[in-house]
């Protein structure tokens, strides 16, 4: 089922206008045709006009009636923040840890260690959940020896939440995801 359009002057005119005043993007806000065309997409087959040159909501580039062609990823739309978990060494432990203008959360494990495998799962989901509100680094003891030293691990798992390069909260030993995020995301 078409829908006919009624080419009346003073809706061409109103629609032109709203198309030039919003730099292309369609007055019809997401209004759609039974066979899912954008109502610009109408308007424009009727309107007709040479001079138009825009993008519509839709993400279609219209030169002019006769020159419709698509344009790929036109919106930039917002980057959703990367959940990531970083290995810390001392390599990088200062430019990650010390210098990072999010708050840290460290994850001292080891691969031996059981209650490790159950936390990391968690720490994990914590990262996707808190993707772009903290950053999350996981030091192996094994391999790191000095930056346990340096924090004072004494048992693991151990948490530490390093916020503007000092520790503002800290857990060891398994702890359920709530009771973590209780403690160290303030």
């Amino acid at each position: 089922m078409a829908i006919t359009l009624n080419p009346d002057k003073e809706i061409v005119k109103s629609v032109r206008e709203g198309l030039k005043a919003t730099g292309g993007y369609c007055p019809c806000r997401l209004e759609r045709t039974p066979e899912n065309k954008c109502m610009c997409q109408e308007f424009r087959s009727q309107i007709a006009d040479p001079d138009f040159e825009g993008y519509c909501h839709c993400m279609l580039y219209y030169k002019s009636k006769d020159a419709k062609e698509a344009a790929p990823e036109v919106a930039a739309k917002p980057k959703e923040p990367v959940a990531t978990e970083i290995t810390i060494t001392t390599d990088n432990f200062e430019e990650e840890v010390l210098k990072s203008e999010l708050p840290v959360l460290l994850d001292f494990w080891a691969t031996w260690c059981g209650p490790c495998r159950m936390v990391g799962p968690i720490v994990s989901e914590i990262a996707k959940e808190y993707a772009g509100k903290i950053k999350v680094g996981k030091v192996n003891t094994d391999d790191e020896p000095q930056l346990a030293r340096a924090f004072r691990v004494s048992g693991i798992p151990a948490l530490f939440m390093v916020k503007d390069g000092k520790v503002v909260a800290s857990t060891v030993g398994y702890q359920p995801k709530e009771q973590l995020i209780a403690a160290l995301i303030r």
